[in-house]
């Protein structure tokens, strides 16, 4: 079942519990939770109220602090640390990971923080391919490979993807953007999807964006990148494929 879906009233049962509504049908529990006016009902992937109670409050503090970044990362300010609370969050909530693999993560997030220092309050787009290349040299000599993998995957994954519509100039309605940006090994891009609310992909309440397609979150991904420009001297993708 995806996770925003609209259904007759009836089909939802409230809980005893704020934010917290039953999907009667499959008995499914569903958060509906408002962040900054934006009203989200996501699956919690359980029928048993104890554990929706909890996840619900896992989620509301990832959303809110997705939708924080999300503003930095529009305006161009999202520093890193930003984009990494939101990839804790993630992990943290990936029950797809083992304990360990959350565990062994989390020592080397603190690993890479330490060994980089000032790279929490460093805005993404202004880590540069030499800022990596120097970090990595420094950091190998004094870990094991493994470590040092698992640092560098980190900086690969730690991504967003963030939409906005624009009005077209000659009114005939909107166009949207859909920026993703790409933490690379290394250095920065930013890929950029233009998609017309016509073609399905997108939908807007109002000249809101409320669902969009989105890139994997904080997972490794490769593109075949058909058209780029550089842009205040960064990497601006403007057509590619997403490759399988």
């Amino acid at each position: 079942m995806k996770d925003s879906i609209a259904a007759p009233k009836d089909l939802w049962l409230k809980t005893p519990y704020a934010n917290l509504v039953r999907y009667v049908p499959s008995g499914i529990y569903f958060s509906r939770i408002r962040v900054r006016g934006k009203l989200i009902r996501r699956s919690l992937k359980t029928d048993t109220l104890a554990v929706a109670k909890l996840r619900l409050g896992d989620l509301e503090k990832v959303e809110r602090q997705r939708i924080e970044i999300q503003g930095a990362a529009s305006s161009g300010n999202m520093r890193f640390g930003e984009a990494l609370a939101v990839f804790r969050g993630r992990l943290v909530n990936d029950n797809s990971l083992k304990p360990r693999t959350k565990e062994f993560r989390g020592e080397r997030i603190a690993a890479l923080l330490h060994s980089w220092r000032g790279l929490d309050q460093t805005e993404v787009r202004k880590i540069t391919k030499q800022d990596c290349l120097a970090w990595a040299s420094d950091y190998s000599v004094k870990a094991s490979p493994p470590c040092v993998n698992t640092c560098v995957a980190t900086l690969r994954m730690t991504m967003s993807s963030v939409a906005k519509a624009h009005k077209r100039k000659d009114g005939t309605g909107v166009f949207v953007i859909v920026r993703n940006e790409l933490a690379l090994q290394p250095g920065l891009a930013v890929w950029e999807a233009f998609h017309d609310p016509k073609d399905g992909k997108v939908k807007l309440d109002g000249e809101t964006v409320i669902e969009f397609p989105k890139l994997p979150d904080f997972q490794q991904i490769t593109i075949k990148v058909l058209r780029w420009e550089e842009r205040d001297k960064q990497l601006v993708i403007k057509d590619a494929e997403l490759v399988t």
